[in-house]
């Protein structure tokens, strides 16, 4: 469970303390990491995420200093870890393009998302998507799992709502249409707003509507009210129904009921899915090894029997595979439970022999799509850009010590938000203490 928050409009000192209280109060959703979205009047984006609870994240210097500027949106995130480690990297927002979002839920799985694998958190798979895609092919088509999604888009200057029925929204306007407020509870909403003595059109809390668009555009002229959302229906993305067979106590084809259990998935893996592996071993006719891209590593296993095409074919292609670590795709023709206890779900990927490929580029080497494949790259938060691009961005010189860095101090950078940046630990930590 994570927590969002924010305000939107015509942005006073008064305003920004409403913004501070919701992101203190949200910390009771999740206080592992903490990130903020401002768009300043001039509509540019800015954002800072540290693995710290809204508490501390709010005493640091970059806070104040993002705050000293006139915004039009604020957006707040508390995020409570479900998936992928605590970190600095893995706290909210994630910036692609022109989409700088915010994610509260879970997936069930990121196998329908592009490159899913290559994320530690399943929430920055699906804002890369959305960047990637567009909202619309995402949510209808690819998004498996909880969502409550904010977030500003460069390229239309628009505010961003949408929820499923599997995670809150609230919002409320202003009484006077030149302030929106939202959380991921109205209980919350209404404790900041009550404390600054402030009222809200009608004293209604209004829920996001599940699967419904809602796009704000907001002013940036003083004393402008906001007009109401441009709201669209979105058709939700409808996992394929279970069709779990069972079986007797006899098998079928030699598997158990326990064995055979089509309908469900594990790690994102189902029955029909691609599968990216390598072979590590072979008892007999039968050949093991690990998905790639799972952590954990998730089990794979090949089993030939007895025919013609596996020994001429699919045998000796998967016994070269292990002398000269080759990797191979495969279709998953279903989930081994048998080995799983209650408390510890863990299944192993049975392999269809006949749908094994082999597969040049090991899946963990290749490059994301939005990455430009240039000569030379440098590292850029998570990603990596083009040199040139890169000396770009440093020429402003260290948040705290001044100085520009070289490309070979690249990896040692921490990124505050797009364009400003610490260049060590050592001046991160002078950062929290006032500066140098």
């Amino acid at each position: 469970m994570c927590g969002i928050v924010g305000v939107a409009g015509d942005i006073s000192v008064k305003h920004e303390k409403v913004f501070k209280s919701l992101l203190f109060f949200d910390v009771l959703r999740g206080e592992d990491s903490t990130g903020i979205i401002s768009v300043n009047k001039q509509n540019k984006t800015s954002w800072y995420k540290k693995a710290l609870p809204a508490y501390e994240f709010m005493a640091t210097r970059r806070f104040d200093k993002i705050l000293k500027d006139s915004h039009k949106v604020l957006i707040g995130h508390n995020r409570a870890a479900t998936k992928g480690h605590v970190s600095d990297e893995n706290a909210h927002p994630f910036q692609y393009e022109s989409i700088t979002a915010v994610h509260n839920g879970t997936l069930r799985g990121v196998s329908l998302l592009d490159e899913g694998s290559h994320f530690d958190v399943d929430s920055e798979a699906l804002i890369y998507n959305m960047a990637l895609h567009g909202i619309e092919e995402v949510y209808s088509n690819r998004l498996h799992g909880a969502a409550a999604l904010v977030w500003w888009d460069a390229s239309d200057e628009t505010l961003n709502f949408i929820r499923n029925d599997e995670r809150p929204l609230y919002y409320a306007y202003s009484d006077d249409f030149k302030q929106l407020y939202w959380s991921s509870e109205w209980q919350i909403l209404n404790l900041a707003l009550s404390r600054a003595d402030m009222k809200v059109h009608k004293n209604k809390f209004n829920s996001v509507k599940p699967h419904h668009l809602y796009k704000f555009t907001i002013p940036s002229k003083i004393n402008e009210k906001i007009d109401k959302a441009k709201v669209k229906k979105l058709s939700p993305y409808v996992a394929p129904k279970p069709k779990t067979t069972t079986y007797n106590s006899g098998g079928y084809h030699g598997y158990s009921g326990n064995q055979y259990r089509s309908g469900r998935k594990y790690q994102g893996f189902g029955p029909g899915d691609s599968c990216y592996f390598k072979v590590t071993g072979r008892v007999g006719d039968t050949f093991t090894g690990h998905a790639i891209g799972t952590n954990p590593p998730v089990p794979v296993r090949i089993s030939c029997r007895a025919h013609v095409q596996c020994d001429k074919e699919v045998v000796p292609k998967l016994v070269a595979g292990i002398a000269n670590d080759l990797y191979f795709t495969g279709r998953v023709q279903y989930l081994d439970w048998t080995n799983s206890i209650a408390a510890d779900r863990k299944a192993t990927l049975v392999v269809t022999p006949y749908s094994v490929k082999d597969s040049e580029i090991p899946q963990e080497k290749k490059q994301l799509p939005l990455l430009q494949n240039n000569s030379q790259l440098i590292p850029y938060g998570s990603m990596l850009i083009p040199a040139d691009e890169w000396r770009e961005m440093v020429t402003s010189g260290c948040f705290v010590c001044n100085q520009i860095p070289k490309e070979d101090q690249a990896k040692d950078i921490i990124w505050m938000d797009a364009t400003s940046f610490v260049c060590s630990d050592e001046c991160e930590i002078k950062s929290y203490q006032g500066g140098a």
